[in-house]
């Protein structure tokens, strides 16, 4: 797996972070294991919102987080996590790309927001409501 994953649980959040490379055709199945990691720790925890930040480097095609944001979809349902904020930490065209990303889990019923630094995203995430 080219992607690495930490999880901590702050206050009221959990937050986990992304490094590595992204390999064409092989994002979607590794965000999978991304996603599920998330759910079981979000699952033991109770923790209902997360923060996720990302330094992936490397292209991803838009099959790829299409294929990621359908996998959060599917993990996270019937789950306590209400919301996600990503950081997508590299900018410009990756932060553009993965907006593709909320569109398709809003229309799934789950709110994902992305963001290009990690202070907008975590006064979205716990404001109330």
């Amino acid at each position: 797996m080219s992607i690495d994953l930490t999880i901590e649980q702050r206050e009221g959040y959990l937050r986990f972070e992304l490094r590595g490379k992204r390999v064409l055709g092989e994002f979607g199945p590794e965000m999978l294991g991304v996603w599920s990691r998330l759910a079981r720790e979000a699952e033991r925890t109770g923790i209902e919102l997360a923060l996720g930040v990302s330094h992936l480097t490397g292209a991803a095609r838009v099959a790829d987080i299409y294929d990621s944001a359908i996998a959060a979809v599917k993990v996270m349902e019937g789950l306590p996590v209400e919301r996600v904020a990503i950081v997508i930490a590299v900018g410009g065209i990756a932060l553009e790309e993965n907006r593709l990303a909320e569109t398709v889990a809003g229309s799934r019923g789950f709110t994902v927001r992305m963001f290009a630094s990690e202070e907008p995203a975590l006064e979205w995430l716990l404001q109330p409501g």
